[in-house]
């Protein structure tokens, strides 16, 4: 029995320096985060306040690291932004977006122009016979409704067919054929069929130019002025009104009263949309 208690005396383990160091072990591996939900509290209690571990960070900490990168971010992007944007004013006149804009808006603006100039075109058929003859009423309406027949024809096309198997600049260009076509066999026409003919081929192009206008400057216009362009082009076909009104008014009174040049006027604005 003695030598025994002498074995157990010599060979006794340090439970209070062992519980020290098993405590210190311990927070390490909670600071971690392995064994938060298993440390028993006690053992958090002992282990000693120089832990060699690093104490984990609080959620405010996290958090205002979070705010710091977030806002470092947007300083970051906003300086490329500023960057592009003296970049873009280098570039000069004009814009990369005027042309793309103007190509559409000039197919609106041509619509507007046969709103104002069908108007004093009926007009003057009807005061002076020309080489049409005396045209009744019913005759008159359908020169003035030709282009909205041809304008409805060409929506449905271009929604059954569909814009991808066509694409954009193509309908412009075929827009452009269809107004140039059409002013000039409303300018030309001998008869009334000739002329009800060129009404509806123009209409065919108002159709296409309608379809495809915002689409286009849509897809080609900057993201900051994307709703400014569409909106514009609505303008361009209030301004193609007052231009047809104008130029009935110039070339639409007096005793030489031509219907003709009224017509005749739009075939520039239509060569430039080629």
């Amino acid at each position: 029995a003695a030598v025994l208690t002498h074995r157990n005396q010599h060979h006794m383990i340090d439970m209070p320096k062992m519980r020290h160091l098993l405590g210190a072990a311990l927070m390490c591996a909670a600071v971690d985060g392995f064994l938060t939900p298993l440390m028993p509290r006690a053992l958090l209690a002992r282990a000693p306040l120089s832990s060699p571990c690093r104490p984990p960070p609080s959620r405010h900490t996290r958090s205002v690291a979070a705010r710091r990168s977030v806002l470092a971010l947007r300083s970051q992007e906003q300086s490329q932004d500023t960057v592009g944007e003296d970049e873009g004013g280098r570039q000069g006149f004009p814009p990369p977006w005027l042309l793309p804009f103007l190509v559409p808006a000039t197919g609106g603006a041509l619509f507007g122009y046969d709103i104002g100039a069908t108007s004093a075109v009926t007009r003057i058929l009807g005061e002076n016979a020309g080489p049409l003859g005396q045209l009744g009423a019913g005759e008159i309406g359908l020169i003035a409704s030709g282009s909205l027949f041809g304008a409805m024809a060409a929506s449905t096309a271009l929604i059954g067919i569909g814009d991808k198997k066509i694409g954009r600049k193509l309908e412009l260009n075929l827009a452009a054929s269809f107004y140039a076509l059409g002013t000039v066999l409303q300018v030309t026409a001998p008869s009334l069929t000739a002329l009800l003919a060129g009404r509806v081929i123009y209409g065919l192009g108002i159709g296409t130019a309608m379809h495809v206008a915002p689409l286009y400057i849509g897809e080609t216009a900057p993201n900051d002025l994307r709703g400014k362009l569409v909106s514009l082009k609505e303008a361009a076909i209030v301004l193609g009104i007052v231009a047809g009104y104008t130029t009935g008014a110039i070339f639409g009174s007096g005793d030489a009263a031509a219907w003709q040049p009224v017509y005749g006027c739009a075939l520039p604005a239509a060569a430039l949309m080629f």
